[in-house]
């Protein structure tokens, strides 16, 4: 009778041991691998008694769902041990994995007891990307901008958003600015211009096609292609290249007519020094699109969005064009 509540005991006190260790963590090296690279993946364990040496580990792939296990042996010492599981991988395709590892434990040496039960699970994902790379040249034509600023620069999930870690430079001096990055090729990249470490930022339509789409924070989004590229010069917080204008007036100086307030939040008014017969205004978003035409010299702006507009006026045969900004 003895003899049974002995091996009894012994088996329950395994059962005990094997419940008590858990999953710390996996990581893998590299921590974005390529399609040329071999992959390390380690799982982090802790045990409820010490030692803990490894009984025997397994890992599989079966498309994109990776399985890997381990077992490790616990000694008779009510201490914590920690150690770190290795498992390796040969190069894979390029795709989104998910890898799954359980973990089991035993008693005694090795090799030990099997796993009653399993201790714990968890699981990581992780991408292989191309190891091909493209120049990206990013363009934004700052002509329209009225806010002002000094240097622009780009911002994205690939810096984390940080400010001016990447500024654009003028180079041919006519307020086309730019800037250019290396990414992996397939990498979809979000981003966005701003200027001054983010004290003006672009204000973009979520359904414009160069965007995520996404209505509460609205960026750009492009796809890294398979060959260095030049971006066309957008035009600042649009999908399309700025709208060429043959006269641009914005003083009383150069022009009989005044337009304000610029920025303008709810009315603009037009003023003219002379007896001048306007016929209509015309307004403009800063891609040339029609919004609608005022016969009045006096109007609410308050529906716009904020942005970049243009306000042309016809007059006795004339169009004066006026860039306005609506906040």
């Amino acid at each position: 009778m003895k003899k049974i509540i002995l091996i009894f005991l012994v088996f329950f006190i395994s059962i005990v041991k094997s419940q008590m260790s858990w999953i710390n963590g996996i990581s893998i090296s590299p921590s974005n691998p390529t399609e040329l690279d071999s992959i390390t993946v380690f799982v982090d364990l802790s045990f409820a008694y010490s030692d803990c040496p490894l009984d025997h580990k397994y890992i599989s792939i079966l498309g994109n769902d990776i399985q890997s296990s381990s077992h490790h042996c616990q000694g008779p010492m009510a201490a914590i041990c920690n150690t770190t599981d290795t498992l390796q991988l040969a190069p894979l395709p390029l795709g989104t994995y998910k890898l799954v590892h359980t973990s089991t434990s035993g008693s005694g040496a090795v090799p030990c007891t099997p796993g009653f039960v399993v201790d714990d699970v968890d699981s990581i994902y992780f991408d292989v990307v191309s190891s091909a790379t493209s120049d990206v040249t990013f363009r934004v034509n700052m002509n329209y901008v009225t806010d002002n600023f000094t240097t622009p620069e780009l911002n994205g999930s690939f810096n984390a958003w940080c400010g001016n870690c990447n500024p654009m430079q003028d180079t041919l001096g006519n307020l086309t600015w730019e800037t250019t990055l290396n990414f992996p090729v397939g990498d979809t990249i979000e981003f966005k211009y701003s200027a001054d470490n983010w004290s003006i930022e672009e204000s973009l339509d979520p359904n414009d096609s160069c965007t995520n789409g996404d209505i509460n924070t609205t960026v750009r989004r492009l796809v890294i292609p398979n060959q260095d590229t030049i971006l066309p010069a957008v035009c600042w917080s649009s999908c399309d290249t700025c709208l060429p204008l043959p006269l641009i007036s914005n003083t009383i100086h150069d022009s009989p007519i005044l337009v304000f307030p610029n920025p303008v939040i709810d009315e603009l008014n037009i003023q003219h020094r002379e007896n001048l017969n306007i016929e209509k205004v015309i307004i403009y978003d800063s891609r040339g699109r029609l919004i609608r035409e005022e016969v009045s010299t006096n109007f609410s702006l308050k529906e716009l969005n904020r942005g970049t507009y243009i306000i042309s006026i016809v007059y006795d045969g004339k169009t004066h064009h006026y860039f306005i900004a609506k906040n």
